[in-house]
């Protein structure tokens, strides 16, 4: 499950070498990712409607910290909603963004991140690793809504975003 994750910002990280090469090949190949999550979530629903799966990377082992992940019917219900509408969100930013876009690349590779984000945040089977990707989707989040920040209305609704969520997070 880490894997799927880490997979989904190594391949943001990845896209603008992709984009060089045209924005829609750009979102359809960040849409490839989040549509194999979705096809993994569905091939592991008998196991995920009964025990469930699990998994554990230790973080800091001298501090007892890991991260834990766990496939149950929640989360395959959430990963139908975050993958399956990000890999369509994705393929619909295609044909959305103009070939000169500015903004194509880095919303190609934020929301991608974005999806990635939030698989983590649905897959938590901790409080700690609850918090880590709560705090992830809270920057991810601003940085989406804010986007270039050349426009003051942008610049305030994504520090607005920022606001509710780091609130959030501190509530948490």
């Amino acid at each position: 499950m880490l894997a799927l994750v880490a997979a989904h910002l190594v391949v943001a990280l990845l896209l603008p070498l992709v984009s060089a090469r045209g924005h829609r090949l750009a979102f359809v190949t960040a849409a490839v990712l989040p549509a194999l999550t979705l096809v993994w979530a569905l091939a592991n629903t008998g196991v995920a409607l009964g025990a469930g799966v699990t998994e554990s990377v230790a973080w800091a082992p001298t501090l007892g910290l890991e991260l834990s992940f766990r496939l149950d019917a929640l989360a395959l219900a959430m990963i139908v909603l975050v993958s399956g509408l990000g890999a369509l969100i994705l393929v619909y930013s295609a044909g959305y963004f103009g070939p000169t876009s500015e903004e194509a690349t880095r919303s190609a590779a934020l929301v991608l991140t974005f999806a990635g984000v939030m698989l983590g945040l649905v897959l938590a089977d901790d409080l700690l690793t609850l918090y880590v990707f709560w705090e992830l989707t809270s920057i991810t989040s601003y940085l989406l809504v804010g986007q270039r920040g050349d426009k003051r209305e942008s610049r305030r609704a994504a520090l607005q975003a920022l606001l509710v969520t780091v609130l959030g997070g501190l509530a948490m």
